[in-house]
């Protein structure tokens, strides 16, 4: 009958909490970004029905981690054992017009949270990293390398179709532009920085001599511009190849390499599968994570708030 009674009791808590059970876990989906969910328990005395008298469950109050302190998130005591305190800037209760909200006690910059109505749920946390590791972190090496991988095969691209442009002059001018006050120099000088101009696509055009080698003025020019390909079929890499595989790593590390299965042609029913039971493993873990916030965490809150044994 004891049993009954908390279950409904329990129940009761979940139905007048002001958040859903859905927001909730929109928020405890936060530690995959974070590594920490941490929530501020608010409970307050039932004036009515079954429950009169009892302290039951108001709201969970999603804490945002971005908004602890960075250099001191919480307080230790205890001798470092236990967290007394967790430490919130005051920026978070600044309105729009940059003014600190009533009723809001800080210390040395920031607001003091107990600890003892603070609830969490977090990705790798222990008690020498309370703040957890977030997944995505395994995954951040690999993103940079495939964000400066594509950043090398646009500029390849970008090369390619645009070709690299050469300039073609006179054997004698190179000897003449040696002497910096001669005007071949200066000739030199200029038409490099044309050809800068052309390869950044800050100049649409030249305007050359166009007389040839033979003192007719036939056959070929003795100025002339041409641009070149990117040419060589000699790399011992392949950009795109190397873009597909860093993109598979991001997917496996999130448990989500189901949905890129296939995704070249290749694959079976079978790998479809079994990536998809890898990634409902993923989703049990995150599942129970939060669970257990509920069973060690926020219903022994309850409990002690009530005085049940």
């Amino acid at each position: 009958e004891r049993s009954v009674w908390l279950k409904n009791y329990l129940e009761y808590c979940l139905a007048t909490m002001k958040k859903s059970s859905r927001q909730l876990g929109r928020d405890c989906g936060e530690f995959i970004f974070n590594g920490i969910s941490p929530f501020e328990v608010t409970a307050d005395i039932a004036s009515e029905g079954d429950f009169n008298g009892y302290f039951t469950l108001t709201n969970l109050t999603y804490i945002d981690p971005l908004t602890l302190d960075k250099t001191k998130p919480f307080v230790t005591g205890g001798g470092g054992r236990n967290i007394t305190h967790w430490r919130q800037l005051l920026s978070a209760f600044m309105d729009t017009n940059g003014e600190l909200q009533k009723n809001v006690g800080a210390s040395y910059g920031a607001k003091e949270i107990d600890a003892r109505k603070v609830v969490k749920c977090s990705y790798s946390a222990s008690s020498s990293r309370p703040l957890g590791t977030s997944p995505l972190d395994a995954a951040y090496a690999t993103w940079r390398e495939k964000c400066l991988i594509q950043e090398y095969l646009l500029m390849g691209i970008q090369r390619d179709l645009s070709g690299l442009p050469v300039l073609y002059v006179p054997l004698d001018l190179f000897e003449k532009a040696k002497d910096p006050a001669s005007d071949a120099y200066a000739t030199m000088t200029q038409l490099t920085e044309h050809m800068m101009n052309l390869h950044s696509s800050d100049q649409s055009f030249m305007i050359m001599p166009s007389d040839g080698h033979s003192e007719s003025g036939t056959g070929l020019r003795q100025y002339e511009v041409s641009f070149k390909g990117v040419e060589g079929n000699d790399k011992q890499f392949d950009l795109v190849q190397i873009i597909d595989q860093k993109k598979k790593t991001i997917y496996t590390v999130l448990g989500a390499s189901d949905l890129i299965a296939g995704e070249n042609g290749g694959g079976s029913y079978n790998l479809l599968e079994g990536k998809s039971a890898q990634k409902s493993y993923y989703a049990k873990r995150d599942n129970l994570i939060i669970e257990d916030m509920w069973n060690k965490q926020i219903i022994p809150i309850l409990f002690r708030l009530n005085g049940f044994k």
